[in-house]
Formats: C-alpha cells, structure tokens, sequence
C-alpha cells in the first residue's frame, strides 16, 4: 500500500493538522487523537531507524530529514518547544549515500 517514508510523512502530517485543531478548538479527544498520531509517528519513526541500522532497509530514510527543517525554523507553532527532539531528523541527511 504506503512504503514506510510515506507512511512516517503521512502520520506527521495528520498529527500536525490534529495540533492544529487542537489549538483552535480546544475538544478533549483531539488532544488524545494529536497524543496517539505523534506516539505512532515516533514509534514508526524508531522502528525505521533500527531497521535501516540492522538491514540497510529503507534505503530512502534520509528524507524525512526534512521534518527537522519544520521544528527548527519554527513553521508549526510549538513543534520547536515540545518537540526538540526531531532536530535529531538532520542525522538521517547523514545517512545518504
């Protein structure tokens, strides 16, 4: 169906338009749908990781290097504050052949 990129940038996406909404209308089950689309976007994101360390696969994993990009100039609001953790995306650059 998705490769595993696409899949990593659709979950990142659709968590980032839940964030959104959550910012707008503050409704208790969007910030549990905001809560569980980031937990499986980094999940997929760790489970990517280790599987490209164990057996070179996915080869285009470098790509979502790019999300780094969004939480470092500051394009979605509180991304930079909550999580700081994805400049570590700018490593994946690294793993470019």
């Amino acid at each position: 169906m998705f490769n595993r990129i696409e899949q990593i940038y659709i979950l990142f996406f659709l968590a980032i338009i839940s964030l959104l909404l959550v910012e707008f209308f503050p409704l208790p089950f969007l910030y549990g749908l905001t809560l569980i689309l980031f937990l499986c976007f980094s999940l997929l994101t760790v489970y990517s990781t280790m599987e490209y360390i164990i057996s070179k696969e996915p080869d285009d994993l470098w790509k979502i290097g790019f999300l780094g990009l969004f939480g470092l100039i500051g394009l979605i609001p509180f991304f930079s504050i909550e999580f700081f953790a994805f400049f570590g995306f700018f490593a994946y650059f690294g793993i470019k052949n």
